[in-house]
């Protein structure tokens, strides 16, 4: 089904996209930007940082996107996994005034960007995030906003679609986009509990509601499959991602084991040995914190 409002949901996500950062999330995107090089064309920033999480308690979490893996420098394998597996997940930091703002950030194609938040693409990992409020904080061209303004746009009409699928095409716009988040979370390895989907509608309510109300994309499903074979290949997906990041994301253990207990409850210690072999401890730390409640 076409969406009828189209204009209106192009307005919501643009006024999104367009909203102040904080000063610091603009410092660290900048920094990104300079160490992954002229291949960089837009980056984006999502996630806590942009529901008032203090950037001391936080990663900042931002996307880069890319106009080509071949204008990457580095390892030519991880260019590859990058492309096969998108994306590779890095760490980066850099000093804002006295204090040192850290951040995640994840490098992509644009052209895979935009075929990943469609609709025929049956893993939530790329339109569950991005159907979220989104700032662009770089885009070299107006070209490539207007491009990643639309991708943003089809995530939204994706994540729609799956919340009407889930909870029925008249389901309150709040009760749509908890049923989605809640399922796409199943889709992964995650450390939060079951009521983080609520908390982060609650977090931007007005605008949840708003791009429900604008956006009539039916119910149908995204991409075939039943749900517990998403919840199998998500999960062996968020799998794979995790050993690309050891070899990518400087400190990915200590970060993993702070998240876990941020979100769980659940400390998790880790010896020297597992500092230096993070993907060998993995095989050992994941059935343990599974059963200890440490993710889902």
């Amino acid at each position: 089904m076409t969406n009828p409002q189209p204009d209106r949901l192009e307005r919501l996500v643009t006024a999104a996209s367009e909203r102040e950062v904080p000063a610091e999330v603009t410092t660290i995107a900048d920094a990104v930007r300079d160490a992954v090089g002229e291949a960089a064309v837009a980056v984006l920033a999502y996630g806590s940082c942009l529901r008032g999480v203090s950037t001391d308690d936080s990663l900042v979490d931002l996307y880069v996107l890319v106009g080509g893996y071949d204008r990457l420098a580095g390892n030519r394998v991880l260019r590859l996994l990058n492309r096969l597996i998108p994306p590779n997940v890095y760490y980066a930091e850099c000093r804002h005034g006295p204090r040192v703002i850290r951040a995640k950030y994840a490098v992509v194609s644009l052209v895979q960007f935009e075929r990943r938040v469609a609709p025929e693409t049956r893993n939530p990992y790329f339109w569950a995030r991005f159907a979220q409020p989104t700032a662009i904080v770089f885009a070299d061209s107006a070209q490539t906003r207007a491009r990643v303004l639309r991708a943003l746009c089809r995530a939204a009409e994706t994540m729609v679609g799956e919340g009407r699928r889930l909870a029925g095409s008249d389901a309150d716009p709040e009760a749509l986009w908890v049923a989605a988040l809640t399922a796409t979370y199943a889709t992964e390895l995650r450390s939060e509990g079951p009521a983080r989907a609520r908390e982060i509608v609650a977090a931007n309510r007005d605008f949840y509601r708003a791009v429900a109300e604008a956006t009539t994309s039916g119910n149908a499903g995204t991409g075939g499959g039943s749900r517990a074979v998403r919840r199998i290949e998500g999960k062996a997906l968020s799998v794979a991602r995790l050993i690309k990041a050891a070899f990518t994301f400087a400190g990915g253990a200590d970060y993993l084991a702070w998240k876990i207990a941020r979100h769980s409850g659940v400390a998790v210690e880790l010896t020297p040995w597992q500092r230096r072999h993070p993907i060998l401890a993995a095989l050992v730390l994941f059935p343990r914190l599974y059963a200890r409640g440490g993710f889902r």
